[in-house]
């Protein structure tokens, strides 16, 4: 049985509930929506435990420094959300969208077709 460390921490918009998984953050909820998380969870590792922990990794702290103003701190947190091949590439350029600023679809879009690997020309 899958071993995944979980933290709740009381923030202002209401307690989060992080999960971590081999060094990474593979889930980030809010209590009241146990019962999706772990649907979730289950979908991806099947049989999974969650071990209640203090500040695993680290993200914790990450995720409260954040929540007091130091907005590069979750730039420090890896993440292992799962998904497709597709997914973890929007996420990436998701995270990579500077703080303060927006994008559409279609300039992520653009972003993420600029990344792909050009065919060969005949």
């Amino acid at each position: 049985m899958k071993e995944l460390l979980m933290d709740s921490i009381p923030s202002p918009i209401g307690k989060i509930i992080i999960v971590v998984d081999e060094g990474k953050m593979c889930a980030l909820d809010f209590a009241g929506y146990e019962e999706r998380l772990m649907k979730l969870l289950k979908r991806r590792y099947a049989e999974a435990e969650l071990k209640q922990v203090d500040d695993p990794s680290g993200f914790s702290t990450c995720v409260k420094n954040y929540l007091a103003g130091d907005f590069t701190s979750l730039e420090a947190i890896p993440v292992n959300l799962g998904g497709t091949a597709f997914q973890p590439q929007v996420w990436q350029a998701l995270r990579e969208i500077p703080r303060g600023q927006t994008f559409t679809d279609s300039q992520l879009g653009a972003k993420l077709a600029s990344r792909k690997p050009h065919a060969p020309s005949a």
